[in-house]
C-alpha cells in the first residue's frame, strides 16, 4: 500500500502517538470501511431473519427447509456480533471487545466460531439440495429435520474446539489497544503463528469453498441430464423453469460464497503471521481486518437478497407472507377500530 510510507516504533519510550495520526487516509478509509460492514450486516440480520420466519412452518418442515434454517441463524448469529457487538460499539467510541484480555480473547473465540461454522452449514446446505437431486427417494425416506439438527451442532462443537488456542494466545495489546496474538505460554508461537495460518487457510478456507463448488457441480449435471431424458415438451418446458431456477441460485451462491470466502481466508493468513512492530504495521493489519469484516459480512449476509433476485419459489413466499401480514394488521385494526365503536355506542347508550 503506498500511503503507508512511514514506520514508527511504537516500543520505544519517544512520545505516544497512534497509527490514525501518522496515517490519516488509512484511518479515513478504514472508517468507511466498517460503516459499509456494519450497513451490510444490518440488512444481512434483516434477511436472515426473514429467512427463518419464511422457512419455519414446524409442523412441515423439510430437511431442506431445516437447512436454510440453520444456515440464516448461523449467518445471522454471526453478522449480528461482528457488527453489533464488535464493530458498531467502535463507530462511537468505545471497544467493547477490547476492554480487557479475558473479554478480547472470548470474543475473538466466538467471531471466529460463528463465522467459521456458517461456511461449514453452507456446505451442508449444497450437501442436502446435492442429495435431494441426486437420490431422490432416498432423500425422502431418509433426510430429516432432525439429522439437520444434529449435522449443525457436530459444526459447532468441532469449531468450538478447533478455536480453543485463541483463548491462550489472544490477548489485548498494551500498545495497539487491539486484540492480538501476543501470549505464548500453553500454545508455541510456531504452532500458533506458522503453522495454524496454513491449517485455517485449508480447513475453512479451500476445503468448504471446494465442498461447495464440487456439489454444486454435480448437482447441476444431473439436473441437466434428467431434464433431456424428459421426454413431453410441455414436461420438459416445466422442468426446464425449475431446473434453471436451482441452477441459478447454486452457481450464484457457490461463486459469491468462494469468492469472497478465499479472499478472508488469505487476509487471515496474512494477519497470523504478521508482527505488530510500528504503526505501520499497526495500520496494515488495522487495514486487512476492515477487508476481512466485510468479506464475512457479504458472505453471511448476502443469501436472503440471492434467493429473493435467483428463487422465484423462495420469492412467491416472501410476498405471500408479506400479503398475510398485511391482511392479519388490517383485519386487526379493523377489529380494534369495531371495538371502539361498540363501546362508545354502549357508552351513548348508558348516558
Amino acid at each position: 500500500m503506498d500511503f503507508l510510507n512511514d514506520t514508527y516504533d511504537i516500543q520505544t519510550t519517544s512520545p505516544p502517538r497512534v497509527w490514525e495520526d501518522k496515517f490519516p487516509l488509512v484511518a479515513s478509509t478504514l472508517f468507511s470501511m466498517e460503516v459499509v460492514t456494519n450497513t451490510i450486516s444490518a440488512f444481512g440480520c434483516v434477511g436472515n431473519i426473514f429467512i427463518m420466519i419464511i422457512v419455519s412452518h414446524w409442523d412441515k418442515l423439510t430437511s431442506g427447509g431445516a437447512c436454510m434454517f440453520s444456515l440464516a441463524l448461523a449467518d445471522f448469529l454471526s453478522v449480528f456480533y461482528d457488527a453489533f457487538i464488535d464493530s458498531l460499539p467502535k463507530l462511537i467510541g468505545y471497544g467493547l471487545v477490547s476492554a480487557n484480555s479475558p473479554i478480547c480473547a472470548i470474543s475473538t473465540m466466538i467471531s471466529w466460531v460463528t463465522s467459521y461454522s456458517s461456511f461449514y452449514i453452507t456446505v451442508l446446505f449444497s450437501l442436502d439440495k446435492c442429495i435431494a437431486v441426486v437420490f431422490p427417494f432416498k432423500y425422502k425416506q431418509y433426510a430429516k429435520p432432525k439429522l439437520i439438527v444434529f449435522a449443525t451442532l457436530l459444526i459447532y462443537f468441532c469449531e468450538t474446539v478447533y478455536a480453543l488456542p485463541v483463548l491462550f494466545v489472544v490477548r489485548l495489546h498494551e500498545v495497539a489497544d487491539f486484540c492480538y496474538p501476543v501470549s505464548f505460554k500453553y500454545i508455541s508461537r510456531s504452532y500458533y503463528v506458522d503453522f495454524k495460518p496454513r491449517l485455517t487457510t485449508v480447513l475453512n478456507g479451500f476445503v468448504p469453498v471446494c465442498l461447495v463448488l464440487i456439489l454444486t457441480t454435480i448437482t447441476i449435471i444431473k439436473i441437466r441430464r434428467s431434464s433431456a431424458n424428459v421426454k413431453s415438451e410441455r414436461s420438459r418446458t416445466s422442468v426446464s423453469r425449475r431446473d434453471n431456477e436451482i441452477t441459478r441460485q447454486m452457481i450464484v451462491v457457490g461463486i459469491f460464497f468462494g469468492f469472497f470466502n478465499m479472499i478472508a481466508s488469505l487476509c487471515i493468513r496474512f494477519l497470523f503471521r504478521r508482527r505488530i512492530r510500528s504503526l505501520k504495521d499497526q495500520a496494515k493489519y488495522q487495514f486487512v481486518q476492515g477487508v476481512i469484516s466485510i468479506c464475512i459480512a457479504l458472505i453471511n449476509s448476502a443469501n436472503f437478497y440471492l434467493y429473493m433476485i435467483f428463487g422465484k419459489t423462495f420469492r412467491a413466499n416472501f410476498v405471500s407472507f408479506v400479503k398475510r401480514q398485511k391482511e392479519d394488521f388490517l383485519a386487526k385494526d379493523t377489529r380494534t377500530n369495531h371495538a371502539m365503536t361498540e363501546r362508545n355506542k354502549n357508552a351513548e347508550e348508558k348516558n
